[in-house]
């Protein structure tokens, strides 16, 4: 978790700060700033950007930059309070809130509000597909499991450029436009093509619909895209294993909960490896 919320805040980062940047003086600061992020020296990325807003109190976007220097130090009373700041400052600025909702989502178990902040970064128009692969997956755990798959299906279908509203921020703003690329390109990097997870939320989706079928399908395109990108993804071939339990053919079924286990196993996901050995004990078994 600590690694993935990292990886973020660089993302985001460079979303509001190193692009944002309008003067030489803040881009070499942020710059600074940056790379102290990702070399994990948060403290002294902390002492930089507070210099930053000693000198400009008023800029939204370096108080969305602290929060997340925070976040990644745990203080997550003193981010929540610079998101507030930030969006006060700027409440058309979508990144804050879409940070913000990261920060529920990743570190409480507040997923209300981190649905209403991805409710507005993507009414503001963020435009990134993290924005409803994040919102569907938190549907999904509020079990509103047709909203989940609409937001997944944006994804896969790669609508979240058409849903932008006109007039958005970045219109207006047509400057800051290209961080969005920069962060997209960080983005696959750490994460991998953004349709695996979509893929596998469908394929969520579509189980819990007992739509067998369609799970096989959809797993099959995130296995397909994974393997692909040298990604391991153990939570799609346990779906399709039970699927092809549950509609096909027990043996082959088996076979994916035992390939899926092999991944945990390299994750270290200690939890699932107990499920997953109860699952193919009990299916071995009975069915």
């Amino acid at each position: 978790m600590k690694k993935i919320l990292f990886l973020l805040s660089i993302i985001f980062f460079i979303q509001g700060c190193t692009v944002f940047a309008v003067d030489g003086k803040a881009l070499l600061v942020n710059d600074d700033v940056w790379r102290l992020m990702e070399s994990e020296d948060y403290n002294s990325a902390l002492e930089l950007i507070n210099k930053e807003i000693g000198d400009n109190d008023s800029d939204c976007r370096l108080y969305n930059t602290r929060a997340l220097i925070k976040s990644d130090l745990k203080d997550f009373e003193g981010a929540e309070e610079d998101f507030a700041i930030s969006i006060k400052l700027r409440p058309d600025y979508p990144t804050a809130y879409f940070n913000r909702g990261e920060m529920y989502y990743l570190n409480s178990p507040n997923w209300v509000l981190a649905l209403s902040d991805f409710n507005m970064a993507i009414k503001l128009g963020y435009p990134s597909p993290w924005s409803y692969l994040n919102r569907g997956y938190i549907k999904l755990g509020l079990n509103d499991v047709s909203g989940a798959l609409k937001d997944f299906n944006v994804v896969i279908n790669d609508e979240v450029k058409n849903r932008i509203p006109e007039n958005n921020f970045f219109d207006i703003n047509p400057q800051l436009n290209n961080n969005y690329k920069i962060a997209n390109v960080h983005m696959e990097k750490d994460y991998g093509d953004s349709e695996i997870k979509a893929y596998r939320g469908a394929a969520e989706c579509y189980y819990r619909m007992n739509e067998y079928d369609k799970v096989i399908d959809m797993a099959n395109f995130s296995i397909s895209i994974s393997e692909r990108n040298k990604f391991l993804n153990p939570r799609a071939y346990e779906l399709r294993g039970l699927a092809k339990i549950f509609s096909v053919d027990k043996f082959e079924g088996i076979l994916d909960l035992k390939i899926s286990k092999e991944h945990y196993v390299i994750q270290d996901d200690r939890e699932s490896l107990y499920r997953l050995d109860n699952m193919i004990k009990y299916y071995s078994e009975h069915y």
